[in-house]
């Protein structure tokens, strides 16, 4: 709305085409004259509060009249474009008495006031009237320069500009008001002008303020839809909490909304759910305030906007519904992306509404250390879905997964709701439901539509310094956590300029939720993260990108020879394979971590083509046959297993092999016969290899290969006889009895045994020879004592997790089979789980839990048991896995209906 003329401060208006340019100028006069009326009296229902005025009357006995409790204030409001004369007012003082003598002979209540209000100051003449001591006490004149007349009135202005800048600044101080400030201004004084007709009777009341002024105190938000099925996070935060306020971080698209609405279902009391994304700051109180007034306060019969039409600032008008909230009543406002607040701001809205608990959610950012500081404690978390949830939406969408594959999701997406489900869909919809394919192509930055969590994380990893976006590269590049040391020293070889600017940028990182920092001091790159980084990977410069990984292998190299981390060693492979060391991969080949690893498709793939080159080495040919023969051995894999062994035998014709691959051929060829049921061949090849050992490491080696033939051939005995004996060997090897290792802490152990360069194969290698003679006694139904702690034992010093699982099972049954349950359970859960999590050994993982389950209905709970075996069968099961849980699944249906009990197992 704009104002245009003359007289008190407006411009000249054009007058060049007016016939009568002094009727012109009276007719403005008046309509300004009026217009700053109405104003005024626009002004006087703005601040009705402020003034304590119950009725407003417009054009009666004075121009303006106010209702106050004790008075009644008349205003009469004159505008001049020169100074106020004792004329001007003469008529209005004089008609006053009138006015007065009604009031005191009582036919009108409260005391009388007269206020002449102006846009001009007093002359000398009427000035010196006004200081007169007869000068009536009730009259007075109120002036923009002037002394003020009354309390809370609002002041006179000079100008109609400078008037409609005073109402629109009133009207924004009008809580919850629907309409613009000044679009509210021009509708009250319409309204105005609309009594001065007679309409309503003049007047309007306070109480019909809230709908005069179209304040909003619906509620607007509520919570996000929590979707059906619902799936909880993984060690999710509980509904309750003691504390007033609670803080939880998350990245976009890990589900604090849902998480929110769920735990709302759960919460006592009242919850309000309020989401700031899209206020500025300072309109965060004031509607936040609403929202809680609109649900707590207001009722059909009186609305609460009219408790609280007093103006304020949004955080006066917070404490204002603050202090109205019943203290014995528990509310939770639930305030979501706080991240885009300030820490003060944050603060401000806390300690205003004193009364209330919060739960803030929010996306990693700069701030949340000083809040973290605050409450004195970090930030809750959600970690997302686990696999089984993982395979449950899988199979929801028509793409069933196996266990691998669900730790590759999650892998690739860090388990976050939204990108999970998004993943799930892309899988359907454009991988033909082929969820190996499309780990495969997100995984290869093949894939053609885009993900939420590019779209999402992108978003985040657009705001970060150059020097962070290269920090986060070389984590994606890495994969597995590193160290300090060995982060800063990849940065060095990523080109970031100096120590003190890669640690600035791992900061950054971890502020915005792209890096995680463990207790033991490493830091890893968020797998959500992952794909994105990846991608400003491949866009770094080439020599970069190969110094880095060059200085990735050599680091990973040198650590797994400290601590055997397979995870490290399964990375350090596939970095020789992105290199082109093909000839250091068929080298290290036949190392015992390959089968511990669980060797990725592509080194077999890689491996494969070289055993069939004719360009490269007879000797490299030998080595990548010999790794594949082993591998299918284990697999159980027959056929694969003979042709491997096939190549080999030619190879060896050549006479260019030395003698350790003579050696290996030869055990080799004990393991075909076995296989095969071949007794004659067996024993041919046996001695074949006894007559080309030379030293009694080989020795020790060919007998336990031997006893795995004859366990093949299901000679059961003599097997366990000569897996018994190699031990055996083996315990004496290492100056070790069997008795002295009983009890032996792993530590103590360890220090015994760690002597010279091969002290690991040799644990590993016993290890192995107990684990055959556990099996040969159990295909007996004989008891073995300790033998297969033992393994355990020595599986864990030699680091070959997969074989300590796999024997710990063996474990877990003997402690069953004696009635320890628990033990049998605390083995399971306590060591053998948490080594395929620690060291991703998801194939493992099935067979692990449908033992478990039984063990659950052996403690009495088959309800229990049946619901982890309904978990497992959301996966996509191969042939065995899938035989094992249906025999699972009746065995524990048989311990459930008593017809089973443990002293027959």
């Amino acid at each position: 709305m704009q104002f245009v003329g003359d007289g008190i401060g407006m411009p000249a208006a054009d007058l060049g085409s007016v016939l009568d340019p002094a009727q012109l100028n009276r007719i403005e006069s008046v309509h300004r004259g009026f217009l700053y009326q109405h104003l005024y009296a626009t002004a006087c229902l703005l601040t009705m509060a402020d003034s304590g005025a119950g009725t407003l009357i417009s054009e009666r006995d004075e121009d303006i009249e106010l209702l106050l409790a004790t008075r009644r204030l008349y205003l009469q409001v004159k505008t001049r474009g020169h100074a106020l004369q004792w004329g001007d007012v003469k008529g209005a003082v004089e008609s006053f008495a009138a006015i007065r003598a009604e009031h005191d002979a009582g036919r009108r209540a409260e005391e009388p006031v007269l206020v002449i209000v102006t846009n001009a100051e007093p002359g000398p003449g009427l000035a010196a009237k006004t200081a007169d001591p007869h000068w009536p006490q009730d009259v007075h004149i109120h002036w923009p320069a002037g002394p003020g007349a009354v309390t809370g009135l609002p002041p006179a202005w000079t100008d109609l500009a400078e008037a409609m800048r005073w109402c629109v600044a009133a009207a924004d101080r009008i809580p919850f008001a629907s309409l613009a400030s000044q679009t509210l201004v021009a509708k009250l004084a319409a309204h105005v002008q609309h009594l001065a007709t007679g309409a309503s009777g003049h007047r309007v009341s306070a109480d019909e303020l809230p709908t005069l002024c179209e304040q909003f105190v619906e509620q607007l938000q509520t919570f996000p839809v929590v979707p059906t099925p619902w799936f909880p996070h993984r060690n999710e935060p509980q509904p309750e909490s003691e504390h007033r306020v609670r803080l939880l971080v998350g990245l976009a698209g890990s589900g604090k909304s849902t998480w929110a609405g769920r735990a709302a279902a759960h919460c006592f009391g009242t919850v309000v759910y309020f989401d700031i994304a899209d206020l500025p700051a300072a309109s965060v109180p004031a509607s936040l305030a609403r929202e809680l007034a609109a649900h707590l306060l207001s009722t059909p019969e009186r609305p609460v906007a009219g408790a609280l039409l007093p103006g304020g600032s949004g955080l006066e008008i917070l404490g204002a519904v603050n202090l109205r909230l019943e203290t014995k009543e528990l509310v939770t406002v639930v305030l979501d992306n706080v991240h885009r607040l300030a820490y003060a701001d944050i603060r401000a809205v806390l300690d205003t509404a004193s009364r209330l608990r919060f739960v803030l959610l929010a996306q990693p950012w700069g701030d949340q250390g000083l809040i973290e500081a605050h409450l004195g404690r970090p930030a809750e978390s959600l970690w997302g879905w686990g696999r089984d949830t993982i395979a449950a939406v899988f199979a929801s969408a028509g793409c069933p997964v196996d266990h691998p594959t669900a730790q590759r999701v999650l892998d690739l997406t860090g388990g976050l709701p939204l990108f999970v489900a998004n993943a799930a869909q892309l899988t359907r919809d454009a991988y033909g439901s082929d969820a190996r394919a499309f780990c495969t192509a997100l995984q290869e930055r093949l894939h053609i539509s885009p993900t939420a969590q590019e779209l999402l994380i992108g978003d985040t990893f657009a705001r970060l310094g150059e020097p962070a976006r290269t920090t986060a590269a070389v984590l994606a590049l890495a994969e597995v956590p590193l160290t300090r040391s060995e982060a800063d020293a990849l940065g060095a070889a990523a080109g970031t300029a100096s120590p003190t600017v890669r640690a600035r940028a791992l900061r950054e990182l971890v502020a915005c939720g792209l890096a995680q920092f463990f207790a033991n001091g490493r830091v890893k790159l968020h797998d959500a993260a992952r794909p994105v980084a990846g991608e400003y990977a491949d866009a770094l410069p080439s020599d970069r990108l190969d110094s880095v990984r060059q200085a990735l292998a050599a680091r990973l190299l040198e650590s797994f020879e400290e601590d055997r981390d397979i995870r490290r060693f399964g990375r350090w492979l596939r970095l020789l394979v992105v290199l082109g060391q093909v000839d250091v991969l068929v080298d290290i080949a036949g190392d015992e971590h390959f089968r511990e690893v669980g060797v990725p498709d592509e080194l077999q793939e890689i491996l494969a083509a070289v055993a069939v080159d004719e360009e490269q080495t007879t000797a490299h040919r030998f080595l990548a046959s010999s790794a594949l023969a082993t591998w299918s051995n284990h697999q159980g894999d027959a056929e694969d297993f003979a042709t491997h062994v096939d190549r080999m035998r030619l190879l060896a014709t050549t006479g260019e092999l030395d003698t350790w691959a003579r050696i290996t051929l030869a055990l080799r060829l004990v393991l075909e016969a076995g296989s095969k049921g071949d007794s004659q061949a067996l024993q041919l090849a046996h001695q074949e290899a006894l007559l080309l050992a030379a030293s009694p490491q080989v020795d020790r080696i060919v007998q336990y290969t031997y006893a795995t033939g004859l366990y093949a051939l299901g000679r059961y005995e003599k097997a366990g006889e000569e897996a018994l004996s190699a031990a055996e060997a083996y315990y004496h090897h290492l100056g070790l009895t069997v008795e002295n290792v009983v009890g032996m802490a792993t530590a103590q152990l360890r220090a015994m045994v760690a002597v010279g360069d091969t002290w690991q194969d040799d644990c590993k290698h016993l290890a192995d020879c107990l684990g055959l003679y556990v099996r040969t006694c159990r295909q007996r139904s004989q008891g073995y004592g300790l033998a297969a702690l033992h393994a355990m034992k020595f599986y864990g010093l030699s680091a070959a997790w997969r074989s300590m699982v796999t024997i710990g099972q063996d474990a877990a049954d003997d402690l069953v089979e004696v009635g320890n349950l628990t033990g049998a359970l605390k083995l399971i859960d306590e060591s053998l789980l948490p080594l395929t999590n620690h060291y991703a050994l998801v194939d493992e993982v099935i067979g692990l839990r449908s033992q478990r389950a039984v063990i659950i209905a052996w403690l009495g709970d088959p309800d229990a048991a049946l619901a982890q075996l309904d978990v497992l069968q959301q996966y996509g099961l191969t042939a065995e896995q899938s035989l094992d849980i249906r025999s699972q699944r009746r065995l524990v249906e048989a311990i459930a209906g008593g017809e089973v009990r443990l002293g027959d197992m």
